[in-house]
């Protein structure tokens, strides 16, 4: 293994993400959300917070994605989230109402020359992210075997 941990060490976050992603039978999701992490980590320690030109990529905006987890109600076809202190009507007349979860993805945009603020609220959201990405590489990791040498 002592060679290829010598490559990982060399890689950057984003190459050692892609070809970590060639390897795994099934590529980790929110691939790209974590490379806009990476963006914005490089944001805060290269540029004092302040986004440049070098990291609005999408059409002259830097966009920061990553996932999340959305906790809703359905009120009809509608996904209604849960907010602290939300009352909760589904709008049918039904007394039980059930709670959902899904994992999305939540974007937030910088212009260039502005700061990179992010909201604790965001930040808890970023946490969760980062702790969800560990678990799913651990997982997917430790079914990889390593090439066989030759």
């Amino acid at each position: 293994m002592a060679p290829f941990k010598k490559e990982a060490a060399t890689l950057h976050f984003g190459p050692l993400l892609d070809k970590l992603n060639e390897r795994l039978g099934e590529p980790l999701p929110f691939v790209e959300a974590y490379h806009s992490l990476q963006r914005a980590r490089n944001c805060f320690e290269h540029r004092n917070g302040v986004v440049g030109d070098i990291d609005a990529l999408a059409g002259g905006v830097m966009v920061l994605s990553f996932p999340r987890v959305k906790m809703f109600y359905k009120r009809g076809k509608e996904e209604v989230e849960l907010e602290a202190g939300h009352v909760i009507d589904a709008g049918d007349g039904k007394e039980a109402v059930q709670i959902l979860t899904k994992i999305e993805l939540r974007e937030r945009r910088f212009s260039p020359h502005h700061r990179l603020e992010i909201a604790p609220k965001d930040f808890n959201e970023i946490a969760f992210a980062c702790n969800f990405f560990a678990e799913q590489l651990a997982e997917r990791v430790s079914k990889v075997r390593p090439p066989q040498s030759d």
